[in-house]
């Protein structure tokens, strides 16, 4: 894996925090929401199938061994970073950087 996956990490980053300074509004909108089977939770699921199927295809093409397995940590680790730097501000973008970069088979950069 390469320089595209180090710019995919940094993306994500980039985009949680910059672009949802509140939090997930997805997991936000499902804590209001909780019924699993209402209609907001299918906009939520769609969102999430979206989110990890575009990042499955980008680990993919990044010549990822389990692209599948991937994108779910990068998903997870995303959610932790939205939660986390809303509840607890700081740059927990770094933490999201390194951690993911593990996860994704990256090294540090």
């Amino acid at each position: 894996m390469g320089g595209s996956d180090v710019r995919l990490v940094g993306g994500v980053a980039e985009d949680a925090t910059r672009l949802h300074t509140r939090g997930c509004p997805f997991i936000n909108a499902s804590a209001e929401f909780p019924d699993a089977d209402g209609p907001v939770r299918a906009v939520v699921r769609r969102h999430r199938d979206w989110f990890r199927e575009t990042l499955t295809a980008l680990a993919t093409a990044a010549g990822s061994p389990d692209p599948g397995a991937t994108a779910a940590g990068l998903v997870l680790l995303r959610d932790a970073m939205l939660v986390g730097s809303y509840l607890d501000g700081g740059d927990v973008a770094a933490s999201f950087r390194a951690t993911a970069r593990t996860v994704a088979g990256l090294s540090a950069q």
